[in-house]
């Protein structure tokens, strides 16, 4: 099962409340202000939008239709997934696996829940990135 969230949302939660969002992703290439670590439990820089991509939206030079038609694009294209782990507040490893990071998340969305967060509340790529893992679960499954 995947699920998305602002992380400051699940981050305003009990402890037995986020326990119900699985394993925590963080998808976005900086690390948000305010969040510890213990509130992340995989840390996928490259499930988020590229910086220039994010850059063209923030300044106005793209519409959201073709940002979202660029991030799948990105998407599409990457062939590795570079991830950091965290327990508690202590990373405990990072790894490179050789498969999309859209591919890696519907792997592991087959075998326990998994919510994907960033820290935008509406306009935000995660909606799309759940999308995009939802068919390639469905694809896999064909």
């Amino acid at each position: 099962m995947i699920k998305e969230a602002s992380i400051y949302t699940l981050k305003s939660l009990s402890e037995e409340a986020r326990s119900t969002y699985g394993l925590r992703v963080l998808t976005m290439r900086k690390w948000p202000r305010n969040v510890r670590r213990s509130d992340v439990d995989l840390w996928i820089k490259d499930a988020a939008p590229s910086i220039e991509l994010l850059a063209d939206w923030r300044a106005n030079r793209i519409g959201w239709p073709m940002f979202m038609a660029h991030y799948q694009d990105e998407q599409e294209r990457q062939e590795t997934t570079e991830m950091v782990n965290y327990h508690g507040s202590l990373k405990i490893g990072s790894k490179t696996v050789y498969v999309s990071p859209v591919e890696y998340l519907a792997r592991l969305a087959r075998y326990q829940p998994v919510t994907v967060l960033c820290w935008e509340k509406e306009l935000c790529h995660r909606f799309g990135l759940v999308k995009m893992i939802e068919d390639c679960m469905k694809e896999e499954a064909a």
